[in-house]
């Protein structure tokens, strides 16, 4: 399953402003907007003396994390010489690329599409296309911000998915149809 479910434990600041609301309401609200959308890596730091209210909570959170092997559908977002960029709609840092293809693959520069010569005919990897692919790999990159004041960042993403094509079932969906 791409995701799991995993317990963390932190402090959670309520500000002044969310005292009216009851306090599971606002530390669900806090929770939601320190981790969703999120790549934990290290934890923050938190500062006392402002005011807010701190509170030590345990809470079940589900995370998106597929397992090397696993198989997931997505749509193309591009393609390009040296493979293709898949989306999931919720994530889009996933990569096909070209050794990972079925090894009769060659892209259409014009088209900017990947086309599979096939013993039965050459099927095409379109742009918004449905596809299949199994998880080969992933990297954790830390992105956080830098520490010097004149050192120009550059922007890392902060996970990504290597995965491939090349196996009975896996490309176009409707291929296999």
């Amino acid at each position: 399953m791409a995701f799991i479910l995993t317990v963390l434990s932190d402090t959670i600041r309520l500000a002044p402003c969310t005292f009216r609301k009851q306090t599971m309401t606002a530390l669900k609200d806090e929770i939601n907007l320190k981790f969703s959308n999120k790549v934990m890596i290290h934890t923050a730091l938190i500062k006392y003396g402002d005011g807010c209210a701190y509170i030590p909570v345990k809470f079940r959170l589900i995370v998106f994390r597929p397992f090397i092997g696993e198989v997931l559908t997505g749509k193309i977002q591009s393609s390009s010489h040296s493979g293709i960029k898949v989306s999931l709609g919720f994530f889009d840092d996933i990569f096909i690329p070209k050794g990972l293809l079925w090894k009769d693959c060659e892209f259409d520069v014009n088209e900017q599409r990947w086309i599979w010569h096939s013993g039965h005919g050459d099927l095409f990897l379109n742009t918004g296309e449905t596809i299949r692919f199994v998880i080969e790999g992933e990297a954790f990159v830390n992105s956080n911000p830098p520490m010097a004041p004149n050192y120009t960042c550059e922007e890392h993403v902060p996970y990504t998915l290597t995965a491939s094509c090349n196996k009975d079932g896996m490309g176009a969906v409707f291929w296999w149809k």
